[in-house]
């Protein structure tokens, strides 16, 4: 069913200069605007039509325009929708918004509204619309991909899939408890508890996979870390070519995080430079490595930055690896080092001072390589945020606890929560689809 109400408009493009702005409207109103602005004779579905747009107010010519149609329920609300792409002028833009507000049926839509509607009627579902807010905001090719594939409804279609399984088993065991016979049929109850394993094994499989996805939408984090005067803040600024962090010979000079965030080979990145890493009295430094050891908790990657003039600094390895981050070593000042091989210990060897544009390739090149080995996303769909992470959390902990020594009641009420959290992923929550289920087994006549 169409969902109906007031017609709303807004400006889909932003509000600037520009070659052309897009401005929608949505809902019953929109031939009631063509009939004032004398262009319904052209509105036909999916046509793009140009028209001498005129003030209802003054008269004055607003703009030459194009404008499509697309008639219910076939466009994005699935309501009467008119686009007019105007050109993109801030007067023009704002004169045509003023004349729509002039229409007693129609008021400025609400952030979102125009995607609530779509969903509301139908068009597209609840993952469909969190991957359609991803792709608005993505900036990295990789962002783009994995947006797009929650977008096309990979998500929904296994949760619907499994949900579609759940309902029906609730239909068998709703049917037993409604029409109960002498004797309840051992093979049915048998065949539930099969499928019901088989639903929970699959979402276990799934709850197991990296959440790639989740990380690639918020960036990869990197932490880098090290003692002062490793050579922290001149890797970030080398690796971001240009000068976010201040660098001298005086330890101790980075004592905030500071956040740097980078496209690599597709590939969100926010670095995150932090204060030497040292015993210290003074307040505000023993302040920054308090932030400093926060910043790696929340990383995905360190990047440990040591002096190759210097000893390793193991007290700090050790913490690294005992809160169970990935870390790779940066051996920084090897130009004042002699007789050591550039690959020696599996590390990465450089000079960062003297803008060493192949020092910063190897840094790049195994971040790459890290990424695209740990964060791509697999070819099966992909767990895409924490809220479907609870959801089929909590769909399995309903699952796990169905048990057929229980009361039947009992043990089709986990199933129709397990059921009930699958689908509010999705926004499909219908108590009538299981009666539905349950009667269309019945003869015509019964």
């Amino acid at each position: 069913m169409i969902y109906k109400k007031d017609t709303i408009y807004a400006l889909s493009t932003l509000l600037g200069k520009s070659g052309v702005a897009i401005i929608r409207v949505s809902g019953p109103a929109c031939f009631e605007i063509g009939e004032k602005y004398n262009f319904a004779d052209k509105m036909m579905s999916n046509r793009l039509f140009r028209h001498n747009l005129y003030s209802l107010i003054d008269a004055s010519l607003i703009d030459e325009c194009m404008i499509v149609y697309f008639k219910s329920p076939h466009s994005f609300t699935g309501e009467d929708v008119l686009e007019f792409h105007t050109h993109g002028s801030v007067a023009v833009i704002k004169k045509l918004l003023s004349e729509l507000s002039t229409f007693e049926s129609v008021r400025i839509a609400s952030q979102g509204e125009f995607s609530k509607r779509a969903f509301l009627n139908g068009k597209l579902d609840l993952s469909q619309a969190e991957g359609l807010a991803a792709l608005i905001e993505a900036e990295t090719e990789m962002q783009r991909l994995v947006a797009s594939r929650q977008m096309a409804g990979e998500q929904s279609s296994l949760y619907e899939s499994w949900r579609q399984k759940l309902v029906k088993i609730l239909a068998q065991l709703e049917a037993l408890i409604d029409f109960p016979t002498e004797d309840i049929p051992e093979e049915i109850l048998a065949i539930a508890a099969g499928e019901i394993s088989n639903v929970s094994a699959a979402i276990h499989k799934h709850l197991k996979q990296t959440n790639s996805a989740e990380i690639i939408k918020r960036g990869i984090r990197v932490c880098i870390m090290g003692e002062p005067n490793a050579g922290k803040s001149t890797l970030i600024n080398s690796i971001a070519r240009r000068e976010v962090s201040i660098t001298s010979q005086i330890a101790g000079t980075t004592r905030d995080v500071i956040e740097v965030r980078m496209d690599i080979a597709g590939f969100p990145f926010i670095f995150y430079d932090t204060a030497g890493i040292r015993e210290s009295g003074d307040i505000i430094e023993k302040e920054g490595v308090k932030r400093a050891y926060a910043a790696l908790e929340d990383a995905d990657l360190c990047l440990l930055v040591v002096d190759a003039t210097s000893s390793m600094p193991e007290k700090l390895i050790n913490h690294i690896a005992a809160v169970n981050k990935k870390y790779k070593i940066v051996r920084n000042k090897m130009d004042l080092v002699a007789n050591l091989s550039e690959d020696c210990d599996g590390l990465i060897n450089v000079s960062l001072l003297g803008d060493d544009e192949k020092a910063v390739q190897l840094i790049i090149s195994y971040l790459e390589k890290h990424a695209s080995e740990t964060f791509t996303p697999a070819a099966e769909p992909l767990l895409a945020s924490e809220r479907h992470r609870i959801l089929l959390s909590e769909a399995i902990s309903y699952l796990d606890a169905f048990n057929l020594s229980y009361p039947l009641d009992v043990s089709s009420e986990y199933v129709r929560m397990a059921a009930t959290s699958l689908g509010q992923i999705i926004g499909k929550i219908d108590v009538e689809e299981i009666l539905d289920t349950i009667f269309s087994s019945f003869c015509i006549g019964k």
